[in-house]
């Protein structure tokens, strides 16, 4: 303890560095009232988003009987239109999304 006592003290400093409310800072960082509204931002493109699927979903099971009827299918054969439907629209969803956020990371 009588070495820590020989030792000079840094004197404290304020980080000059650091940014107003809602300007990024040196590193990149945003404020709290830019991170607030971009939370809202988020939010009405992900709703804006989810609106587009549940639309998509909707015309084609309004169009789905006429095609059944143009293409004489069965209705056991209508649900396997559905699903293969779904499953190709959500996979290339998410190919789309990972795509966009790998590009976004490589250009950091």
């Amino acid at each position: 303890m009588a070495q820590d006592a020989d030792r000079p003290v840094a004197p404290q400093v304020a980080d000059r560095g650091a940014a107003a409310p809602g300007v990024a800072g040196q590193d990149g960082s945003v404020g709290a009232d830019e991170t607030y509204s971009r939370r809202w931002l988020i939010l009405g493109v992900v709703c804006l988003g989810q609106l587009m699927v549940v639309l998509d979903a909707t015309v084609v099971n309004i169009a789905l009987p006429t095609a059944q009827h143009d293409l004489a299918f069965s209705n056991a054969d209508r649900q396997w239109v559905v699903t293969a439907y779904s499953l190709a629209f959500g996979g290339l969803l998410l190919l789309g999304a990972g795509s966009r956020t790998w590009s976004a990371a490589s250009a950091c």
